[in-house]
């Protein structure tokens, strides 16, 4: 069962970086609550964290607007992917999931019509190993691991900030 679990997540990584390099994928955007969103996190890593004895800290700013138009499943992947990786690579100390508002604008679209636009910062840090100057590029490139990595020990395939660098860029980020 974890075998077939391991492998359907490879397929869909492999099938959303070429969706991604093919120009095919849409993104799908809908107005969702930001503090629901970012809480759920912790629920969904709650084990991993409590196994390992991490704490999960989460700072959303109050000028983060409590609605925002995003694509939740595709921001929900990103940020999956780089938590998973800062619970993958912590051994002790905290995971921390940071969330506030940059340059806010207002357009006017029509007399009665605006919108307001942000910058949504969405940073993850934590007191893990960390990655190696000469890695920080080569890191999104697919199939590409932290050189030295224990695959036995960290498991992955090298595909999750290769797929988060591209759905960020896709999104404006």
């Amino acid at each position: 069962k974890s075998s077939g679990r391991s492998l359907l997540t490879l397929i869909n990584d492999i099938l959303d970086i070429s969706k991604i390099e093919a120009g095919k994928l849409e993104l799908q955007f809908e107005y969702v609550n930001s503090k629901s969103f970012f809480s759920e996190f912790e629920k969904i890593f709650s084990l991993r964290l409590s196994e390992k004895g991490l704490n999960f800290i989460l700072d959303i700013s109050s000028g983060t607007p409590e609605g925002i138009y995003i694509d939740d499943a595709r921001l929900r992947q990103i940020v999956l992917n780089l938590l998973g990786n800062a619970i993958k690579f912590t051994e002790k100390g905290n995971i921390k999931l940071k969330v506030y508002a940059e340059n806010p604008q207002i357009v006017n679209f029509a007399r009665e019509k605006t919108d307001e636009f942000i910058d949504l910062i969405i940073e993850v840090s934590d007191t893990g190993i960390g990655i190696s100057k000469e890695m920080q590029k080569e890191i999104f490139d697919p199939f590409v691991q932290g050189q030295g990595q224990n695959i036995k020990k960290f498991g992955g395939t090298g595909l999750g900030l290769s797929i988060t660098q591209r759905l960020v860029q896709l999104m404006n980020g």
